[in-house]
């Protein structure tokens, strides 16, 4: 079984994508958080494959809470789920030791690839993604970018 958690700001958006998951042959939903504070205590309770990770969230934004948890958890996979689709963006997380990115409008089909990918390879570039870090590559220009 694939025990996943989310860190989102947006309580219907974290239950739409726990009852997505939940349908899911094989992978569970297992910690819904609304902040850095309540996904440190959930993770402290249980071993998490993959976290679904949001950037826009007040308090520490999905940048901050990516550097504060890579150390303490190296195994644990991190999905950056966002609106931001900007190739810097993207590239910029992949460097930080984000497994895969994905837009919030993406099909729940995609979702569970993206899962089941960063799960069996430890990474899963989507074409979106991909052409980012090609981009980012060839520019040598991956730089932290702004969120706002």
């Amino acid at each position: 079984m694939i025990e996943v958690a989310i860190i989102d700001d947006h309580k219907l958006f974290r239950e739409g994508i726990s009852f997505l998951v939940n349908q899911m042959d094989g992978i569970s939903m297992q910690l819904e958080a609304s902040g850095y504070d309540e996904l440190l205590q959930g993770l402290k309770e249980r071993k998490i494959d993959v976290l679904l990770l949001d950037l826009d969230m007040p308090g520490s934004d999905g940048l901050e809470v990516l550097e504060k948890i890579r150390v303490p958890y190296p195994e644990m996979k991190v999905v950056v789920l966002t609106m931001h689709s900007d190739p810097k963006m993207m590239a910029y997380l992949m460097e930080m030791g984000s497994s895969s990115y994905l837009l919030k409008d993406c099909s729940a089909e995609d979702l569970e690839k993206t899962i089941r990918g960063v799960v069996d390879q430890g990474y899963y570039f989507s074409g979106p993604l991909a052409k980012a870090m090609i981009s980012g590559l060839q520019n040598h220009s991956v730089k932290k970018p702004r969120l706002k």
